[in-house]
């Protein structure tokens, strides 16, 4: 009988136990849960108000977070030869988030000014699988008087000793996206000839460039770029010319009223290379105009 007794206090002992290792083991999930952005496609952003400040930064920016995130990482996997996915478990890292507000002043649809507060948040974010972190920083209003829907968002590399799994070629991947960005706005259309961008903003406006010298600067590109394309396989064709502020210059001989332009252009092929070049035009009083490329003529 005594051993009976003794035996049932042992299964009550050990039952009691496995139930405090269950609730234990419970607790630590739903905390860790809480801690983590459940994916980077679909689910909302989760973030535990209780362990950083980010609690309430994303609101209507939920969907733009996600898919450039989405973006970045897949293009760095990509770039890295590595497998792609649709979803990623996303951890923004604790005590990373850093919050300010200032104040804009804005004009509504009746004309009427008015002020509003610009929310900025800055966090990093760390991708286990993916084996990346990336540095976020987000400004949005939530004034009704301004648009309601996603704020801007900006990507960037963190600070060398802030890469938790090392590098992964951060910087690469955001030369890599600004390049293809440049060529989505290249009006590239296909074959030898390239695309342009860029040449509206790199002219200052008391240059008064006219059409003619646009057009005729254009057409020697094309002949220049166009012949040199026939002769490389298609990933070294260039497919953009990305006009760039850098190094731009404007002069007039007070002899001859000759004015000479220079500036500098990118150029950029199938493959992603970027190279730079220089272009100098010439413009007389009349209608003469001279071109060169690198200082050979075009």
């Amino acid at each position: 009988m005594n051993d009976n007794a003794k035996h049932n206090r042992y299964i009550i002992f050990g039952a009691g136990i496995l139930i405090v290792i269950i609730i234990v083991i419970f607790t630590v999930l739903i905390l860790h849960r809480n801690s983590t952005v459940t994916t980077v496609e679909g689910a909302p952003l989760q973030v535990a108000s209780s362990r950083n400040t980010c609690s309430d930064v994303l609101g209507n920016n939920t969907a733009t977070v996600n898919q450039t995130l989405l973006s970045y990482i897949n293009t760095a996997n990509k770039l890295n030869g590595k497998e792609t996915k649709d979803q990623y478990d996303v951890v923004v890292r604790n005590n990373s988030c850093t919050n300010s507000t200032k104040t804009a002043e804005g004009t509504n649809i009746n004309g009427q000014n008015f002020s509003y507060v610009v929310n900025n948040s800055d966090f990093i974010v760390d991708i286990t699988d993916a084996k990346q972190s990336w540095a976020v920083n987000l400004e949005w209003t939530d004034n009704p008087n301004m648009s309601n829907g996603p704020g801007q968002i900006q990507i960037s590399c963190p600070a060398n000793n802030q890469l938790v799994y090392g590098d992964f070629n951060c910087q690469k991947v955001l030369d890599y996206m600004s390049i293809q960005d440049t060529i989505l706005n290249c009006n590239y259309t296909g074959g030898a000839t390239p695309g342009y961008a860029g040449f509206n903003s790199v002219f200052n406006p008391d240059w008064r460039i006219d059409a003619a010298t646009l057009s005729g600067l254009q057409e020697g590109l094309n002949a220049a770029i166009g012949t040199a394309n026939l002769d490389k396989p298609v990933g070294q064709q260039v497919t953009c010319v990305n006009a760039v502020t850098d190094n731009s210059s404007f002069s007039v001989d007070q002899q001859t009223y000759v004015s000479t332009f220079t500036f500098q252009v990118q150029f950029i092929t199938n493959d992603g290379t970027l190279s730079a070049h220089t272009i100098t035009f010439t413009v007389g009083s009349g209608s003469g105009r001279t071109y060169t490329l690198d200082g050979q003529g075009i």
